[in-house]
């Protein structure tokens, strides 16, 4: 597991994206409140209305990760997935920089349209480049960093809000966003490699098992 270097990368992208996502649900109520004077049932009503353009979000990108795999692109969406990164966290910037609260809330109901997007794609690319036996520890491995990244980012968030104020604090989400794109598009160039070793790999155990079988 550790030689797959495409399946790090894409968990350093989606760890760096859910410390992100962990932080911005947490304080996002409170930026709508001390920003642009909305109640707390106004703010976490922008925070749930978010939710639902997320789960678009996941829709349409499972549609289009089938389509390039269909068009015999499944590299690509190691390039979409970096893609969703960048306009969200594009978005996100013009959430925290705008003064109007219509346009933020617009903002921010798109950004979390396209940062719920790699959900789907990082399944897809696990499968293809990992065998079937170790894809439980790689999936232990993505939940693991997802969970360390849950849990630091609000309290660094919040720390930095602390001393430089919350607007500053949740704006930074853009160079994150942005690294978590380079890490994605790194992945692009390991991906067939890993993909067809994978596919090797798979072939020769199912060579192992009909042998054994046969005996």
């Amino acid at each position: 597991l550790s030689r797959i270097t495409t399946i790090w990368l894409a968990f350093g992208g989606s760890a760096v994206s859910s410390f992100l996502q962990a932080a911005l649900g947490t304080w996002a109520v409170s930026f709508f409140r001390r920003y642009h004077g909305m109640s707390a049932a106004g703010g976490g009503g922008v925070v749930a209305l978010s939710a639902v353009f997320g789960i678009v979000g996941v829709l349409i990108c499972n549609r289009l990760s089938d389509r390039m795999v269909s068009a015999g692109r499944p590299q690509a969406r190691l390039q979409l997935l970096a893609a969703t990164y960048l306009v969200s966290g594009l978005l996100f910037f013009l959430t925290f920089s705008s003064t109007a609260t219509g346009p933020a809330i617009l903002f921010w109901c798109l950004g979390a349209l396209f940062v719920t997007m790699p959900t789907a794609l990082l399944r897809g690319i696990l499968a293809d480049v990992v065998i079937s036996h170790l894809r439980g520890r790689a999936y232990a491995v993505g939940s693991v960093l997802r969970l360390v990244a849950v849990s630091i980012g609000p309290l660094l968030f919040g720390i930095v809000s602390d001393g430089y104020g919350l607007r500053y604090a949740l704006s930074l989400s853009t160079p994150f966003m942005l690294g978590a794109a380079v890490l994605s598009m790194m992945a692009v160039a390991s991906y067939t490699r890993d993909a067809a070793h994978a596919q090797d790999e798979s072939y020769r155990q199912n060579l192992l098992e009909d042998s054994t079988a046969a005996t």
